[in-house]
């Protein structure tokens, strides 16, 4: 059950992330996989500054911070997509 859980919060901030950031992934399998890594990095960023999100809006949230990190990152290093967020 949890990894259900763990699985829809990747979904839902890789497709978060994506629509902040103006990009597309093309699949959902790649939202995923954003979403999971940028929850793990979100948990870290957040952790380290002492704030520790509990609950789903706070796992929620802290997953899509640290999907829109990863994207950053990505873009960074490839030069593809925008350095800014766009709300």
């Amino acid at each position: 059950m949890e990894l259900i859980f763990f699985l829809i919060i990747g979904l839902l901030a890789g497709l978060a992330a994506n629509a902040l950031m103006g990009r597309r992934s093309g699949s959902i399998f790649l939202d995923v996989a954003l979403g999971v890594v940028g929850a793990f990095v979100g948990g870290w960023l957040l952790k380290t500054v002492g704030f520790y999100p509990f609950g789903f809006i706070g796992t929620l949230l802290s997953a899509i911070i640290g999907s829109i990190v990863v994207l950053w990152v990505v873009g960074l290093f490839t030069g593809n997509g925008s350095r800014r967020v766009r709300f």
